[in-house]
């Protein structure tokens, strides 16, 4: 329904490293290879919790995460890169 609406896409996948930041609200955001920055919104408890045990290491910006989600268009109030609905978050 959300895909119809252009709210959401298809699941994807994202390698990159992860940082921290008090812009706008504290957040996740995702670095990758390709130059682009992605927002991280935990939607899993599993997310949640692997995103906040790698925060004290992202803080030097040293954390290679893998992101499991859906891209989002939606707008938002960080207005750093898409969003990313993360599903899965793996170290």
């Amino acid at each position: 329904m959300l895909e119809l609406k252009g709210l959401v896409s298809g699941m994807v996948t994202l390698t990159g490293t992860l940082s921290v930041s008090e812009i706008g609200g504290r957040h996740f955001e995702l670095a990758c290879d390709d130059g682009k920055v992605y927002v991280l919104l935990a939607q899993t408890a599993q997310a949640r919790n692997c995103l906040e045990e790698a925060a004290p290491a992202a803080s030097s910006g040293s954390v290679q995460v893998t992101v499991t989600g859906f891209l989002s268009d939606a707008p938002n109030v960080y207005m750093r890169g898409q969003l990313v609905k993360a599903i899965r978050v793996e170290r």
